[in-house]
């Protein structure tokens, strides 16, 4: 594992779309990506009481905990975007070493984060948007998700 968390990989895993990889790797990689996206969902999920407070006369004018709530979750849709972008580098990688175009390697981050705008966005326009149309991209980004496994993750390359 200490070869996988070497400086050198990591910059030619995630911030480089030059190369090829097997399905190992990429396994190695979405785990590292999904580790620390793990790690932080679990943050937010701890601190997210404090993003929203009321502002009644009794409230102070500033909540220290509702800066942090908020400087968190701007750090972590940064870490979302890092993780995005390193993603589509690490399956691109894959994809060409499968003899596939490499225009596929965004659609799982894309479908994600679509998924994720539907899920916030709803709610605030329910009147407009029923919950058929949040299902409707799950399913998608869900379907988008076994595609990659499957493709990515378990058929052979080129050496095998």
């Amino acid at each position: 594992m200490s070869g996988l968390l070497s400086g050198e990989r990591l910059r030619f895993l995630f911030r480089t779309e030059q190369g090829r990889i097997g399905a190992r790797d990429w396994w190695q990689g979405v785990g590292l990506l999904a580790a620390g996206l793990a790690a932080m969902t679990a943050g937010w999920f701890a601190i997210e009481p404090y993003s929203s407070r009321s502002l009644d006369a009794n409230a102070a004018l500033v909540a220290p905990a509702t800066i942090v709530a908020y400087v968190y979750v701007t750090l972590f849709a940064l870490a979302i975007m890092l993780a995005s972008a390193s993603f589509v580098m690490l399956s691109g990688k894959r994809l060409r070493d499968l003899g596939r175009s490499t225009s596929m390697a965004g659609l799982v981050p894309f479908a994600a984060l679509l998924d994720g705008s539907m899920h916030w966005l709803q709610p605030r326009v329910a009147d407009v948007m029923s919950r058929g149309w949040v299902y409707s991209v799950d399913a998608l980004t869900l379907a988008a998700i076994a595609w990659a496994i499957w493709e990515m993750g378990f058929k052979h390359g080129r050496d095998a």
